[in-house]
């Protein structure tokens, strides 16, 4: 069996909708960032860009977050 490698005029990207209401922050970052990377798809090779793009919506920040970022108004 050999190894496959992605090519970059193979790779699929889609598009990927996430409605952030009442997920949380942590959880729905790291899933995020494995839509960006590709790593979900079979096809994933690390110095290809496999990735999906991802739209987020309703990402509402609250409490201690948006302090730490300075996010307050």
């Amino acid at each position: 069996m050999k190894t496959y490698s992605a090519k970059t005029n193979e790779v699929n990207q889609d598009w990927l909708l996430v409605d952030a209401e009442g997920q949380t922050l942590g959880r729905m970052a790291a899933e995020i960032a494995l839509r960006l990377r590709g790593k979900h798809k079979p096809e994933f090779t690390s110095h290809i860009d496999t990735g999906d793009f991802v739209v987020v919506v309703n990402c509402a920040l609250s409490g201690s977050v948006t302090t730490w970022f300075g996010l307050t108004s």
